[in-house]
């Protein structure tokens, strides 16, 4: 079960076998045999997501679990600060392509809405991030998306607020495909990727 393994190895290391390539600086698309093994061996409780760029390489991994424990103590006090009396409901560690570590704590809040929050492990506020209604996102956001996914239906919009201001976060479903955009208030695009959803089979040896 994934929980022994998260009782011997911390998330941060469990992380740390799962990525190499883009972040860690060793070859592309390989993962360590012990990383293999230990996903192959647990259970539903985490799932992984990996962010790949144009050219095949990963520059962020993020691990969802639901060990409270696990997350430092000033970004669980950070998001109570942020979010008085909302409850938690999963937590994400994240390994980035500059070789950091950030935590994420998913959140419901007194009013009901599901946020998130990412911070660093001293509790340094990074960002945080709450749904929003399609019709409030800014005119130049929802005119870029049209113009790149025409026809699209918007599944998901949130506004993602930090130290840079605001990036809205748009999912466009079109032709049975789930586009993700991140834009500026303008309407820039920052980042277009297409969502996949992957299974991954683990020899047993």
């Amino acid at each position: 079960m994934w929980q022994s393994l998260l009782r011997s190895v911390s998330v941060a290391t469990l992380v740390g076998l799962l990525l190499v390539a883009g972040c860690a600086g060793s070859r592309a698309g390989w993962l360590p045999a012990a990383a293999l093994s230990a996903m192959a061996a647990h259970g539903p409780e985490v799932s992984v997501k990996a962010y790949v760029d144009g050219g095949g390489v990963v520059r962020k991994l993020s691990l969802y679990h639901q060990q409270a424990e696990r997350v430092p103590e000033p970004v669980r006090r950070l998001a109570q600060e942020q979010f008085p009396g909302a409850r938690m409901r999963q937590y994400e560690v994240e390994l980035l392509a500059d070789g950091s570590w950030v935590h994420e704590v998913e959140l419901e809040t007194a009013e009901g809405r599901r946020c998130e929050l990412s911070a660093t492990a001293q509790g340094s506020l990074r960002y945080t991030e709450c749904p929003l209604p399609p019709a409030d996102l800014p005119e130049p956001v929802r005119n870029e998306v049209s113009r790149r996914v025409p026809g699209g239906d918007i599944e998901e919009a949130e506004v993602q607020t930090g130290a840079a201001g605001r990036i809205y976060e748009v999912k466009v479903r079109s032709q049975g495909r789930v586009h993700v955009l991140r834009l500026a208030p303008s309407g820039e695009v920052l980042r277009r990727s297409l969502r996949i959803h992957a299974e991954l089979d683990v020899e047993q040896r």
